[in-house]
């Protein structure tokens, strides 16, 4: 991550992720920020799943999009803005 962001800063260049729900505060830590979501309604494509006694979507909301609904997998669609060397 760190690579990355380096040489995203070092050209001066935006640099654009689609973040899982367990990669999020990861993503957030260094500098990205959410754009848009992508919700895949599991359920109503392969039934019920539940995993560990948790079902698919259960606390998983990001500001712009709140609360994911139950039986669905949220993507966060992420960037983050070009960094000058001034600004790093």
């Amino acid at each position: 991550m760190r690579k990355g962001t380096a040489l995203a800063d070092e050209l001066g260049l935006p640099s654009f992720l689609e973040a899982s729900p367990l990669g999020y505060g990861l993503y957030r830590k260094h500098g990205y920020e959410d754009i848009d979501v992508h919700d895949l309604e599991i359920t109503k494509r392969w039934g019920a799943v539940n995993t560990e006694g948790r079902p698919w979507g259960q606390d998983w909301a990001v500001e712009i999009a709140g609360r994911a609904p139950e039986g669905t997998f949220r993507t966060v669609i992420m960037k983050r803005p070009a960094r000058t060397r001034a600004a790093v």
